[in-house]
């Protein structure tokens, strides 16, 4: 800085100068092969001069977890990583930082993936006691389906309840209870979770729940009757009637694999309990939205007027005969409407 505030050009035009001259002499081939053009500014020509974070400095990791974060979160395929237009976005943001390409992405989000990975694992194995949660879940078209396995305990380093999501795995049909005792075992093995750090079992009022628990129970007291005498737990096991009394598991707190039904999923049934009493008005308004679903025109119609359409309910899709419902109350004047048009 000068004191009149103000950079000297002219001088730093002469230094410039000397420095492409000085560049010619030890390269006369440097003009034509690069960058160099009788067009360049002042301004780019320093741009380019930029000096790159180094991958070991405190900028470029943390530029790098934050790309690593936005990949995550939004499920971004890596191949926008070297699209041009991405990584001139991220030369305007910070010319400093370079941006890697997908294939050095995708071995940092491997790296990070074993990082946490390894950091859960440590976290599970000083937890004391692991509530493990299983749910099923299948696609529309039926052509898939999953087990989602998460566990539920107390950090003793934040001191905070925690919820980690630990395995998604594919399933075959059918889905037995053998194959989800199968999955189960796999999941907490590969999470080194024992069976004595399992408080519970948290799963749905499926049969095939139901008898993939009772299964794992009764293989690990097999397994423990070859060591020592389980003459009393195989009792308290035989007592445990899973078909029509499953609340007299909870008296078991000893027993292992001690299974506990999920009260979200009861509590679903007890409202579909309520639907006996509303039969009638829920077969009319189902056949009145197969009726405009299967009309083209209807649905145009509707979309046209209101923006909106009719939505099914599935049986399996919790709270979805209420958004049915609701809906068509919502556009009822519409529909109507509708329905005097096209003549259904």
């Amino acid at each position: 800085m000068y004191p009149s505030g103000k950079l000297n050009f002219k001088k730093i035009s002469f230094i410039i100068c000397i420095g492409t001259k000085r560049k010619l002499e030890l390269d006369p081939t440097a003009l034509s092969h690069s960058n160099f053009s009788k067009n360049q500014t002042l301004h780019s020509f320093m741009q380019k001069q930029t000096t790159r974070w180094g991958e070991n400095t405190v900028e470029f990791k943390e530029k790098k977890a934050a790309l690593i974060n936005m990949i995550v979160d939004t499920n971004s395929p890596l191949s926008m990583i070297d699209q041009l237009s991405f990584r001139q976005m991220m030369n305007t943001m910070d010319p400093k930082f370079q941006v890697p390409s997908s294939a050095k992405l995708k071995q940092m989000l491997e790296e990070e993936r074993e990082s946490k990975t390894a950091q859960l694992k440590e976290t599970l194995q000083k937890s004391r006691k692991v509530t493990i949660c299983l749910d099923g879940w299948t696609k529309k078209t039926l052509s898939a389906s999953y087990l989602g396995v998460s566990a539920c305990f107390f950090n003793t380093m934040t001191c905070k309840p925690c919820h980690a999501f630990l395995s998604l795995i594919t399933l075959q049909h059918p889905h037995t209870g053998e194959k989800l005792a199968e999955c189960l075992k796999s999941a907490l093995n590969k999470w080194g979770i024992t069976e004595e750090k399992v408080l519970m079992v948290v799963t749905d009022n499926g049969a095939n729940m139901i008898k993939a628990i009772r299964l794992m129970q009764e293989e690990h007291v097999e397994q423990q009757g070859a060591a020592q005498d389980n003459e009393e737990l195989e009792e308290e096991l035989d007592q445990v009637d899973v078909d029509d009394d499953e609340d007299s598991e909870i008296i078991l707190s000893h027993v292992p694999y001690r299974r506990m039904a999920c009260m979200a999923h009861t509590l679903q049934l007890v409202v579909k309990i309520a639907y006996v009493h509303y039969d009638s008005v829920i077969i009319k308004v189902r056949h009145l939205v197969g009726r405009v679903r299967k009309s083209s025109v209807a649905i145009e119609k509707l979309v046209g007027k209101c923006g909106r359409t009719v939505v099914n309910d599935c049986t399996t899709r919790w709270n979805s005969t209420y958004y049915m419902i609701s809906r068509l109350l919502s556009i009822k004047a519409v529909i109507n409407e509708v329905l005097a048009e096209i003549g259904l």
